[in-house]
């Protein structure tokens, strides 16, 4: 089962780390769910390090890419068992909304 749930985690992230490539000056934040998947999001696109600039939500972090190519994005992560069905449209808000005070 550790395999398979490596394969899936290594696949969401080239999936993920692809779009970012096509689309790096479209993209001003990016949202993800799981430990083990942003964990292998952030080694592909070789980001250097998360400053975290406090929480969302409870178990929801909000933090900004630190070095490599999308050095300054905005990234909002919450572990994959946490928070209901509105979590993501608040973090997607959230991720808006500082663009917009930064802009």
């Amino acid at each position: 089962m550790d395999e398979v749930s490596a394969i899936i985690n290594q696949s969401i992230a080239s999936i993920v780390c692809t779009l970012l490539s096509r689309f790096k000056h479209q993209i001003y934040g990016l949202y993800t769910s799981g430990g083990d998947i942003s964990e292998a999001i952030c080694q592909q696109a070789n980001i250097c390090a998360l400053q975290v600039n406090g929480a969302v939500l409870p178990q929801v972090l909000s933090s900004q890419i630190i070095g490599g190519p999308y050095h300054g994005v905005q990234m909002v992560s919450k572990g994959g068992l946490i928070g209901n069905q509105d979590v993501i449209t608040h973090c997607l808000d959230y991720i808006k909304r500082i663009n917009e005070e930064i802009s």
